[in-house]
């Protein structure tokens, strides 16, 4: 961090005491706007009356240009509360009419004396800077006014349940009304919605068709087939035989009766 002012603030501070009418004529001579101080003193002097200061050394008078130099806070504090206006009267009251004389004349015993009083100067300057109340912020979304009462007695500070409730306005057409800070009641939750109908049953299943009733086979003309398909060709000319020759013994017998 720089100890010295930004030449914002050295041009602005500068600007504003130049502005005075004590400050636009040099402490030592009439010359008129001077553009060299002294940050001992606390006087603004022409580049002339400079050339002197500097020749008594840096031990009695310190000497700055306004306009090319840089500047600590603390001399630019002690600008602020000298001034050839103060310097003028503190020299006068103590003894030394012409303040054209000589600077060696001049800067003694009474220029010691006005350097002590610019010390408590700054000091009464501080104490009161301390001394006064800090301004709070814009109030940029009207918070504060929300948690201020009509009467200025600020309101309690939200407990952690109560964030994410809207918090209504005091109402400021009954003065001396405390504000009512009763949280809203809870919504209610809202009814599940219907279930859907469950699908219809599949339809049952057809029916399986009867039994179909087999007819019993006849083991004894299966076996006859059977025999039948497997005998040769002699074999089956023999049973041929054999019937035939049995129906003729049959047909003879009936005839003898």
């Amino acid at each position: 961090m720089s100890k010295y002012v930004s030449a914002e603030q050295r041009i602005s501070g500068f600007k504003k005491l130049k502005a005075k009418t004590e400050n636009k004529t040099c402490f030592d001579c009439p010359a008129r706007n001077p553009t060299w101080a002294s940050a001992t003193y606390g006087i603004f002097i022409c580049l002339d009356c400079s050339a002197s200061h500097r020749r008594m050394g840096v031990h009695i008078t310190f000497v700055r240009s306004v306009e090319l130099d840089e500047w600590t806070p603390e001399q630019m504090q002690i600008m602020k509360v000298g001034g050839n206006g103060n310097a003028r009267t503190f020299f006068r009251n103590h003894g030394i009419r012409d303040l054209h004389i000589k600077s060696e004349q001049k800067y003694g015993k009474t220029a010691q004396l006005y350097k002590a009083h610019l010390k408590k100067l700054m000091a009464s300057s501080a104490a009161e800077k301390e001394d006064e109340p800090v301004q709070a912020p814009p109030d940029v979304d009207g918070l504060e006014s929300l948690m201020m009462r009509v009467g200025g007695t600020p309101l309690a500070a939200p407990s952690a349940q109560t964030f994410g409730r809207s918090v209504s306005a005091p109402n400021l057409s009954s003065p001396g009304r405390a504000v009512d800070d009763t949280p809203p009641p809870a919504p209610t939750t809202p009814p599940p919605p219907p279930s859907p109908p469950m699908a219809a049953a599949p339809a049952q299943a057809a029916a399986a068709p009867p039994p179909v009733d087999v007819p019993k086979l006849n083991m004894t003309n299966l076996q006859r087939s059977a025999s039948v398909a497997t005998s040769t060709p002699a074999q089956v000319s023999s049973s041929s035989s054999s019937s035939s020759s049995s129906s003729l013994a049959a047909a003879a017998a009936g005839s003898l009766k």
